[in-house]
């Protein structure tokens, strides 16, 4: 059963998600999407594919994307670890044991900063073509050094997607670029992870998973070989997922 639900973040954001429950096994994988894009777009095919197979997902929109509430130029990659912990401890007090977290591009980056202390829980990890270094950009990449400092000396900068959809980044975010290392939280992970990634990414370098994989205790790379940054129509990336995620299931 599909279900669209309205929930609280922190600083009076209001996140909305997408909850597939078909299965009362009290297991549910959650799904984190990219940059500038939300629920529907970014995150949808692999929830589809999970659902076909009987898996409950929850899908959501992150602060000021999507139906989210929030302004564009305040979102910050701190704002965004807040949104996920939201997620996980409303699916909690829905009643969810077990969770898997997936998470694209920009999501995987969040998805690797989340603080595993907290949560035994957590009992794996995908990654697609997953911003885990915020230092090494692709040549499309809209935090490059131009930008930042346009939003250093603006406020913010306005960037437009292939949708045509424009998006202010705030200063804030630029600054925390150089704070946060989402890479250095994953190796010290000891779960299962698996990363995807297209070896002609365009956006995200495929090295940064080549070598993440490497220093990552328990990982597994697959390595989607004429694919860019998008893979949602690589029917290897979803088989591989969806494989994974029921080996946790």
């Amino acid at each position: 059963m599909e279900e669209k639900i309205f929930y609280n973040s922190t600083n009076n954001i209001k996140l909305c998600g997408i909850l597939n429950h078909l299965t009362d096994n009290k297991k549910i994988v959650i799904l984190c999407h990219g940059f500038n894009t939300n629920k529907d777009r970014s995150t949808k095919v692999v929830s589809d594919e999970l659902n076909v197979n009987l898996i409950n997902t929850f899908g959501f929109d992150f602060r000021a994307q999507g139906e989210s509430t929030g302004l564009d130029n305040e979102m910050t990659i701190s704002g965004e670890i807040e949104d996920l912990e939201s997620t996980i401890s409303f699916l909690e007090n829905k009643g969810y044991e077990e969770f898997i977290l997936y998470g694209g591009s920009f999501g995987g980056g969040i998805v690797a900063l989340l603080d595993y202390n907290k949560y035994t829980n957590i009992k794996s990890i995908v990654l697609w073509c997953s911003t885990l270094d915020y230092s090494k950009k692709g040549e499309e990449s809209v935090f490059n050094d131009e930008n930042k400092e346009i939003a250093l000396k603006d406020g913010f900068v306005t960037i437009e997607n292939s949708k045509g959809e424009v998006f202010r980044i705030g200063k804030k975010l630029y600054k925390e670029r150089d704070l946060y290392m989402p890479y250095k939280n994953l190796e010290k992970v000891s779960m299962p992870i698996l990363l995807v990634h297209g070896a002609k990414d365009e956006n995200v370098p495929y090295e940064i998973s080549k070598d993440i994989s490497i220093k990552c205790k328990n990982s597994k790379l697959i390595t989607i070989e004429n694919a860019t940054h998008s893979l949602k129509e690589s029917p290897e990336a979803i088989k591989e997922t969806v494989e994974f995620v029921k080996s946790f299931i």
